[in-house]
């Protein structure tokens, strides 16, 4: 026997269930759920992101001796701040800020908050944490920033300030934008185009991700 469904808003017309208007709309409307799901997750990350690191201009600052250190690990890079003399070390994530490639190491700089999060002041630039503080060593190959930077290093952190700069860095993490792609085809199905817009919106929460975490274009 052939089903048929009735619009409830509409008794007087009838469609088959598994009829392509149907798929295609359902198939729209998980998208849509999708893509709003992900956008309020977006839109909350931020928004907490900006709350709580504000929160850090208020407290007072204590002078503090760190060092920069950048961890490679796997694809990507990040610029950590270290307390010298520690114990245990304490270690927390920052974004990226040009003024980091400069810092002598150690250096002398004013530390805001005594909590898990804290941010820096370097040379009147302020550089807010992309994670907590931690006691354990960050994963992958550590690189410590040169005692008296040399003058490279001033020419290294004009090239890094440019947001072309950290797109190029952070275009390695789409390669997986295309099979994510994929994948969403074979689960919801649709055709090029389908595939065209997961794997738009793959890339877009990758670089999203990267920028989160503070990836380090140095």
């Amino acid at each position: 026997p052939t089903i048929v469904a009735y619009d409830p808003a509409d008794p007087t017309r009838a469609a088959l269930p598994e009829s392509p208007a149907v798929t295609s709309g359902d198939r729209a409307t998980t998208g849509l759920a999708v893509l709003t799901l992900l956008a309020l997750m977006v839109v909350g990350v931020g928004a907490q992101r900006v709350v709580s690191r504000g929160r850090l201009r208020a407290t007072p600052p204590h002078l503090v001796r760190v060092r920069r250190v950048r961890p490679q690990h796997r694809l990507l890079s990040r610029s950590w701040i270290e307390l010298v003399g520690a114990v245990p070390v304490q270690r927390f994530p920052v974004y990226f800020d040009p003024a980091l490639v400069t810092l002598d190491s150690p250096a002398e700089v004013a530390v805001h908050g005594r909590g898990p999060l804290r941010a820096v002041r370097v040379d009147g630039r302020w550089i807010y944490p992309s994670g907590r503080v931690r006691t354990a060593e960050p994963p992958g190959r550590l690189l410590d920033n040169p005692s008296h930077p040399d003058e490279g290093a001033h020419e290294r952190a004009a090239r890094s300030a440019p947001l072309r700069r950290q797109l190029l860095v952070d275009g390695v993490l789409l390669a997986p934008a295309p099979f994510v792609g994929i994948f969403w085809v074979l689960l919801d199905g649709g055709g090029i185009l389908v595939w065209l817009a997961a794997t738009l919106v793959a890339a877009a929460l990758a670089l999203w991700a990267a920028a989160v975490q503070g990836s380090d274009p140095s």
